[in-house]
């Protein structure tokens, strides 16, 4: 058996460097060797570098060995092939949760599925599924159809299949529109994001209810029933995950004001002190709305809601924003600047200072 074809795509990129003659810092060295029971075992090597690779990222990411890096964050980068640049940014931080489990299969299905990687803060869920097949039996590309995501007690999290379930879902929207990666010749895994409606912060483990996957093979698309079935419990890093917080000056439109910035997105809410009127000329849908860093990057408004609420009788106008291009890992960002055009008055420039 040839066992370097058993393992993944980091495995190898830390084994060929750890076996060339490149210059690995010692610090990283140490890592390894440490964590070997049996140096002079390759079989060995293999077998202990998926368990410490994201530990050998967070050396990386400190200081020591550039050259390495340029490799393992490459790797890094391609963990989600369904990512955004703040999600990238996240994981080369070290947040990220690599899961190592075996593929889940069912019983009458020779298609095995497994969570090779997840990312999870209070407004976004990035997870990198896994399939595998048999080589006799090849298939052209794998990705899921019908299944749900349920935590520890039943709370349904996301449900695929329409008229599945009349629960209440976390999840307000999927973004599935990258095409699943073929990983070697029995092998392909997709990623998907997942947007939960309100920050939810107590998710500590996933349940996994898959009931179709939608494959295809010979140049046509059909669907494979079964059922697979597995958990996946969150860990410290994504559960003791904390947010920044920004406060603004008086503004004599807003009332109220909060934003929260997280490892993948930063979430705006402003109520103002008088309604938003839909009906008049003058309205426009909120355009142009972007925050600009102390650098002057831009980051672009990915979600928007507009809408009023009667408050003791008072109607006033209400814009919840959603910015999935921005990270608390960035730098530049003590100050922000959210760029917002409502009317022909209320046009400005809302500083936001962040709170120590």
């Amino acid at each position: 058996m040839n066992l370097e074809n058993e393992f993944d795509e980091l495995d190898k990129i830390l084994f060929d460097y750890f076996e060339s003659d490149k210059e690995i810092p010692i610090s990283t060295q140490n890592i390894i060797n440490n964590s070997l029971k049996d140096k002079n075992s390759k079989y060995n090597i293999y077998k202990h570098f998926a368990r410490i690779a994201m530990f050998i990222i967070s050396i990386v990411v400190i200081g020591s060995g550039a050259v390495f890096a340029e490799d393992i964050f490459g790797f890094v980068n391609s963990l989600f092939i369904n990512s955004t640049q703040s999600i990238d940014t996240a994981v080369k931080n070290g947040f990220v949760q690599n899961e190592k489990m075996d593929f889940v299969y069912d019983n009458n299905v020779g298609i095995g599925i497994k969570v090779d990687s997840l990312i999870m803060d209070d407004k976004t869920l990035d997870i990198s599924f896994e399939y595998k097949f048999s080589a006799n039996n090849p298939y052209e590309s794998i990705k899921l159809h019908e299944y749900y995501m349920r935590e520890d007690d039943g709370r349904l999290i996301y449900d695929e299949h329409e008229g599945y379930s009349n629960e209440h879902e976390l999840v307000y929207s999927c973004d599935t529109h990258v095409t699943p990666r073929k990983v070697n010749e029995t092998t392909f895994n997709e990623s998907i994001i997942y947007t939960f409606s309100e920050n939810t912060t107590d998710i500590d483990k996933i349940c996994f209810l898959i009931k179709a996957l939608r494959v295809k093979k010979d140049g046509k698309e059909f669907f494979i029933n079964g059922e697979w079935k597995f958990e996946i419990e969150i860990n410290e890093k994504m559960l003791n995950r904390h947010n920044e917080f920004y406060k603004c000056p008086e503004n004599k439109y807003i009332e109220e004001m909060s934003a929260e910035l997280m490892e993948t997105m930063m979430v705006i809410d402003i109520k103002f002190n008088s309604e938003i009127d839909y009906m008049t000329p003058e309205y426009r849908e909120p355009s142009n709305l972007v925050i600009i860093d102390e650098a002057q990057n831009e980051y672009s408004c990915k979600n928007i809601s507009v809408g009023n609420k009667v408050e003791d009788g008072v109607t006033k106008g209400h814009i919840h924003l959603e910015f999935n291009s921005i990270s608390k890992y960035y730098e530049n960002i003590d100050k922000l600047i959210l760029h917002i055009n409502m009317d022909k008055e209320r046009m400005f420039n809302l500083e936001m200072i962040r709170e120590k």
